[in-house]
C-alpha cells in the first residue's frame, strides 16, 4: 500500500513537471475593443506581448482601464487553460492536483 502510494507520488511529480513544460508553450491569445488592445501569454501566466491600436493613445486613463481588463482577460484564460491541462495529465491521479496551480 505504501509502495504504491509513493509510486503514484512520484509519477504524479513526474506529470507535474511536464506539464508545467508544456504550459510555458501554450499560447493564449486575448482581444478587447474589437481587437484594439491585444494580449499575447502563456498558460503558465507569463505576458510575452501588448498589442494597442494608436487611437487609444489619446486617452491615458481609458488606456489604463482596458489594459487591466484585457490582461485579466487573459490571466483568466490561462488559468482555465492550465487547469484544464493538468486535470488531462493527471487523469485523476492523485485528487485535488489541479489546485496547485
Amino acid at each position: 500500500m505504501f509502495g504504491d502510494l509513493m509510486g503514484k507520488m512520484m509519477e504524479a511529480k513526474r506529470m507535474m513537471e511536464e506539464t508545467k513544460s508544456k504550459l510555458s508553450g501554450i499560447e493564449i491569445q486575448s482581444e478587447i475593443e474589437g481587437g484594439k488592445i491585444r494580449i499575447l501569454a502563456t498558460a503558465d501566466k507569463n505576458l510575452k506581448s501588448i498589442q494597442i491600436a494608436p487611437e487609444l493613445l489619446t486617452d491615458a486613463e481609458k488606456l489604463e482601464d482596458l489594459l487591466v481588463v484585457a490582461i485579466n482577460k487573459a490571466l483568466r484564460t490561462a488559468e482555465e487553460t492550465a487547469a484544464q491541462e493538468l486535470k488531462s495529465i493527471t487523469g485523476g491521479l492523485l485528487p485535488g492536483m489541479d489546485n496547485l496551480f
